[in-house]
């Protein structure tokens, strides 16, 4: 596999970050059987990593969800996900990483955000992530609505990934 995926919008400069949620929907392309073999239902990222851990899978052939991991991501372009082969799709329950993450409670779209000093930022509403798959930064919302205005953290930034609040440096923003 890769170490590096190539990235992944073509009008992107290098280095560019994407929303997160553009993955979801994609198709997962098997290349050695050029064949859809399902579709992104959900990313999974790693609070301690802060990058993308994998993605949930709808597969093509049942009913189960199943995890691909980023290891075995060929590449992440604008209109599909590639694979080697089908045998990249995994049960969950088989990577243990990715299990523990999802068991626990730690979602980082619509978290609140705040900083250090206890002011709240808003919720969190965008993942950046780089061509990497690193997450480069996340937008929060704050106001009724998401309509009090918007603010862009750099990932650097984050002190605390937790289930309740994610928590950022009280400099950086102009709270």
């Amino acid at each position: 596999m890769i170490d590096r995926l190539p990235e992944t919008t073509a009008e992107a400069a290098p280095g560019a970050a994407r929303d997160a949620d553009e993955i979801v929907g994609l198709p997962i392309i098997a290349t050695s059987e050029g064949r859809e073999i399902g579709r992104v239902k959900d990313v999974l990222f790693d609070p301690d990593e802060q990058a993308l851990l994998g993605v949930m899978v709808s597969p093509s052939d049942s009913d189960d969800v199943m995890f691909l991991n980023r290891s075995q991501i060929r590449g992440l372009g604008n209109d599909a996900i590639t694979v080697e082969s089908a045998s990249a799709l995994t049960h969950i329950s088989t990577e243990a990483r990715a299990k523990e993450v999802r068991d626990s409670g730690i979602h980082l779209k619509g978290a609140n955000m705040l900083t250090e000093d206890g002011n709240s930022i808003g919720t969190v509403d965008k993942i950046m992530i780089d061509s990497d798959c690193r997450i480069s930064a996340y937008r929060a919302r704050s106001g009724i609505l998401g309509l009090g205005g918007k603010n862009e953290i750099e990932a650097s930034d984050v002190v605390t990934l937790g289930a309740d609040a994610l928590i950022v440096r009280s400099s950086a923003t102009s709270h």
